[in-house]
Parts: C-alpha cells; structure tokens; sequence
C-alpha cells in the first residue's frame, strides 16, 4: 500500500518555516531559507519605517503590512533557534497582531485566506487552540475555494484530536 501522508510528511515539505511544536501545521510551503536573525531584525526595522511613512489608504499597504507579519514569523523562528524564548514569544506577538490587523482593516485583500492560515498557525504556537480553531473555521467559511481549506480542516480536526486526548 502507498504511505499516507501525515502531518510530518506535510512538515517536511517546508523544512524553512518549521514551527516550534511538531503538532502545528505549518505555513504554506516555500523555499527560501532561513534567513540570519540579524538580517531579519534589519528588515523588519525597514519596514516599520516605511509603513510609518506610508499613508493608510495606499494600496500597497496591506502588502507592506503581510511582509512585516511574515518577518516577525521568521524571526520567531530564528530566536526560538538560538534559545531565545522571551524574544520569540514576542516577535510571535507581534505578527498576531499584524494578522489581525490585516483581517479586521483589510477585509478585501486578496491574500486574506493566507492571512487566516498563518494567523490560526500562530494561535496554535502560542497555546491558544480556541481562537486557532475559530481562526481556521473563518477561512473555512469566508474563502471555501481557497487552497488553505484542506489544511485547516486538517488543523482543525487535529486540534480537537489533541484536545480529546488529554481529556
């Protein structure tokens, strides 16, 4: 019989954007690299500026603001590495509130169903699998052609599995 594809395998398609519990479905898969933390910082330092210099109905805005959310991610990512918790747990913060942001000023943005994937992934990193289960129900309901939706059933269905097996 062919393997089935597990969670692990979906993980091992983006070794790049590992998240820090191997029961989070990760991001999207891509393949770019990780990046040097300080890179990242200088980066996302950049594009605090600009966004601060950019007026708030421009058009690239909800763009500028999905890059710096993604930044933070990946910074998350590299702090964890280098065994920097409290600094992780910020930068996550961080990109949790920029995911919200974008859902909740930004409704229109195309990329919304993306916004949604890595913001449920996000809550799921940080403990909170109830706002990660309604993040997940929300692209479920609002983008139901999205490519995201089979990951977050999987997501969803995985975090009830969790929950049923601490019980």
């Amino acid at each position: 019989a062919p393997p089935m594809r597990t969670s692990a395998a979906v993980e091992a398609q983006a070794p790049a954007v590992r998240t820090a519990s191997s029961d989070v479905h990760p991001p999207p898969p891509t393949t770019r690299r990780p990046r040097a933390r300080a890179l990242l910082a200088t980066e996302v330092t950049g594009l605090v500026t600009l966004l601060a210099a950019t007026p708030k109905d421009a058009r690239d805005r909800p763009q500028l603001l999905r890059r710096i959310a993604d930044d933070y991610v990946e910074l998350e990512t590299a702090d964890r590495i280098a065994g920097v918790a409290s600094q992780a747990a910020t930068a996550r913060a961080k990109a949790k509130a920029i995911y919200e942001r974008l859902q909740n000023d930004y409704r229109t943005y195309p990329q919304n169903d993306e916004v949604l994937f890595s913001l449920g992934s996000q809550y799921e990193l940080a403990g909170d699998p109830m706002n990660a289960r309604k993040t997940y129900y929300l692209l479920i309901q609002r983008h139901p052609d999205s490519r995201y939706v089979p990951r977050a059933y999987l997501a969803f269905g995985d975090l009830f599995f969790d929950e049923a097996r601490r019980d």
